[in-house]
């Protein structure tokens, strides 16, 4: 994706198309707004749909802003609002994807108003589940994948962890035979070879 199209609204890079009501989209880990923005043309008949990139994450233009605070779940979802209030959107549909899932559902908490809808997908681990059922199916999904990941930390550094928490998601191979707007094309490498010290 050529960084063309691109807007800012704050210290945040987003893509924007369509008119109506607001359809935000939020990238997971390892991604930006190009995890997204494939999308935002085939929903741009249903309303203002914007992608955009989230602290700490994402390279060059599509760089959002840089960790000069705290990075977590509460830092992210004060984030999300300023994001709405740099766009003047008083409330917005918000769709969540992953690790976003969770600084998504903590802003939905402190400000509800601000939220059409809410959808979150593919929470890697249990922010808000209480249900002692569902912890469990939680653990018994999650177990495997996670060990799968650190056994990968291990063996073969960031970059196969990395390679393991995308397969899972995806399947095997997802993470190599990603086109490069999802893996090479967002220096993922460059990213997460910078993380090893």
């Amino acid at each position: 994706m050529q960084a063309q199209g691109l807007t800012r609204a704050g210290p945040w890079p987003c893509l924007e198309a369509g008119d109506g009501e607001a359809i935000v989209l939020m990238h997971g880990a390892l991604g930006d707004l190009r995890t997204l923005a494939p999308v935002v043309p085939h929903l741009a008949h249903r309303g203002r749909v914007i992608t955009w990139t989230q602290r700490g994450f994402g390279t060059g233009a599509f760089a959002g802003p840089a960790l000069d605070v705290p990075f977590g779940t509460a830092q992210q979802a004060d984030d999300l609002i300023a994001f709405l209030d740099a766009r003047s959107l008083a409330r917005a549909h918000v769709v969540a994807w992953s690790f976003s899932a969770h600084s998504a559902l903590a802003a939905a908490v402190r400000h509800p108003a601000r939220f059409a809808s809410l959808c979150v997908y593919d929470l890697g681990f249990p922010t808000f589940i209480t249900d002692p059922a569902c912890l469990e199916a939680l653990a018994a999904e999650a177990g495997p994948v996670f060990a799968a990941i650190g056994d990968a930390l291990q063996s073969g550094g960031v970059l196969a962890a990395a390679e393991a928490m995308i397969d899972a998601s995806g399947g095997p191979g997802t993470f190599r035979h990603a086109p490069d707007a999802l893996q090479g094309g967002m220096s993922l490498r460059d990213a997460l070879e910078s993380l090893v010290v």
